[in-house]
């Protein structure tokens, strides 16, 4: 995995959709996209799942089972898993660690739900185990998303050695994010809305006949900054062209977009039908959130056509309950 992003801010930075690793003690968290597909894996040590999202009631107690693999010739450690809260970083998905200075009493009080079956673990060489964590939800709570890292450290058995016979003194961390919505229907949220806050086209560049995702959006970021987003335009009759668009959460609750978007012609001929963020990725509140459908919209496109999308999103609290309906249209290719 490739550390893509590495941000200071004065707070550890991590990805959003599911990665935790630290090596060799160097507190650097990249940043990636969230998929609820992938395991954390950190120099031979694997964790999974590498994300959840739950929803929760007032009162509920919610018992998780991580497993951590050890794909390595060390006898390690683990030692007493780190519990902190993050918040929603940029669009592209990374997220903040708070440091405990930083909290509210109420965020603090927020760390004692989570609880651990035991705080130390040892693991031998190729060995796996299962470890329990409870979330336990206080009564009477408004509805609200909390969201939690649990980073687990490992350390190698002292006189411990590698394939070669050399003693090894091993450092990592692993790591794991929560995403929980509590909702309690006698205090529900105050707003719950997903927005599109835009959609643009943008011109494919190619590398070797591949997509080269980041020639394409430094050629788009260098055509913003010079001109309005909302009158780019591209001749489709020599141009590739995709979609960029950007959602926003408001409200107290993370949503995981899913839906279409409609490609057609200005007479509403219909086109193409693209379906969005199909990694299923997650928005988090008051953070605006990009996505990329960097691919051809259409083969039916030709040079000169007005082009209509009409975007239909629906938006998922936490498991999959769906709560918000997204109608929207953007014009463009003239």
């Amino acid at each position: 995995m490739v550390l893509n992003k590495i941000k200071k801010q004065g707070k550890n930075i991590i990805a959003l959709i599911g990665i935790l690793c630290m090596a060799l003690s160097i507190s650097i968290f990249g940043t990636m996209d969230i998929s609820a597909e992938t395991v954390t894996k950190n120099r031979g040590f694997t964790i999974t799942p590498p994300v959840i999202s739950v929803q929760l009631s007032p009162g509920e107690t919610h018992t998780q089972k991580y497993n951590i693999f050890n794909d390595t010739p060390d006898h390690t450690y683990i030692g007493k898993p780190v519990v902190q809260l993050f918040t929603a970083g940029d669009d592209e998905g990374s997220a903040i660690l708070l440091e405990t200075n930083v909290l509210s009493t109420d965020q603090i009080k927020t760390l004692d739900w989570v609880t651990f079956s035991q705080d130390t673990y040892r693991l031998e060489p190729m060995e796996d185990i299962d470890i329990y964590v409870e979330f336990d939800v206080p009564e009477d709570l408004a509805t609200k998303g909390h969201y939690f890292s649990i980073a687990f450290k490992t350390t190698t058995v002292e006189g411990s050695q590698d394939s070669d016979g050399i003693t090894t003194s091993l450092r990592e961390q692993i790591g794991t994010l929560a995403f929980m919505n509590v909702i309690n229907p006698e205090k529900p949220a105050t707003e719950k809305d997903l927005r599109v806050t835009s959609i643009n086209p943008v011109k494919l560049y190619y590398t070797d006949g591949e997509v080269d995702r980041e020639k394409t959006l430094e050629k788009y970021n260098k055509l913003i900054e010079k001109k309005d987003a909302n009158k780019i335009y591209f001749d489709t009759l020599f141009d590739d062209v995709g979609i960029i668009y950007t959602l926003k959460v408001t409200g107290d609750l993370h949503m995981r977009p899913s839906g279409h978007i409609f490609v057609g012609d200005d007479l509403a001929n219909p086109l193409d039908k693209i379906e969005i963020n199909p990694d299923k990725k997650i928005a988090m509140p008051d953070q605006p959130r990009t996505f990329y459908i960097l691919q051809p919209i259409s083969e039916k496109i030709f040079g000169g056509q007005m082009i209509t999308t009409q975007t239909f999103f629906l938006a998922k609290d936490g498991d999959g309950y769906e709560t918000v309906k997204v109608e929207t249209e953007a014009k463009f290719f003239p």
